[in-house]
């Protein structure tokens, strides 16, 4: 996953692809797949403390973008931070900023990378504070489909549980898993052979 930054006041600053990567795509759909994640939970959470008559509600807005920014060990000998810094951490507060309750909001970069998984829409370009020019930002309604929020093959059934990442695999692993998956099936066949 994401790396817990710092709390700022009541802010959490996450980032991806530092100390690891999964390359930029990768790094974005799962970072938007995070802040969907935490949205429903916090949804499920004030659903839990309304049937506890709590009426208070709990909200959070997101802002997510990607770019290039300098990761590493600030400080002095005394005190020092693993953080990050740079302009796409600046950008990402701002959207966040100009987000409502409950929303995220993402940047045109972040958007060109998770298109094809989430469904997005352009909202009204922000003037963000530090940044010349209005930033066109876009707004995530959710994944396309549950196998587009993680691409490749993922099934659940009782006592299985199966989840392939294709892209991941190179070609000599994928023949690897081919030969794996036809050895089950054979033991499968025989064991029900057994049975009859």
């Amino acid at each position: 996953g994401g790396t817990l930054d710092k709390f700022i006041g009541d802010a959490v600053l996450v980032f991806f692809g530092d100390p690891e990567t999964q390359g930029a795509q990768k790094d974005a759909i799962r970072c938007v797949s995070m802040a969907i994640e935490m949205q429903k939970a916090i949804q499920e959470m004030i659903a839990e403390w309304q049937l506890q008559g709590i009426a208070k509600r709990l909200s959070a807005r997101m802002g997510v973008t990607t770019g290039y920014c300098t990761v590493g060990n600030f400080g002095s000998e005394d005190r020092m931070e693993y953080t990050i810094v740079g302009n796409s951490v600046n950008l990402a507060s701002r959207l966040e900023t100009n987000s409502k309750p409950g929303e995220i909001l993402i940047s045109q970069e972040t958007a060109t990378l998770v298109d094809g998984v989430f469904e997005l829409e352009e909202v009204e370009a922000i003037q963000a504070k530090g940044f010349a020019h209005p930033v066109r930002a876009f707004r995530v309604l959710g994944p396309k489909s549950a196998e587009a929020a993680e691409p490749g093959i993922i099934d659940t059934t009782t006592g299985l549980s199966l989840k392939i990442d294709l892209d991941a695999l190179s070609p000599e692993e994928r023949e690897a898993l081919v030969r794996k998956l036809n050895e089950t099936i054979s033991l499968f066949q025989k064991e029900d052979g057994k049975k009859s």
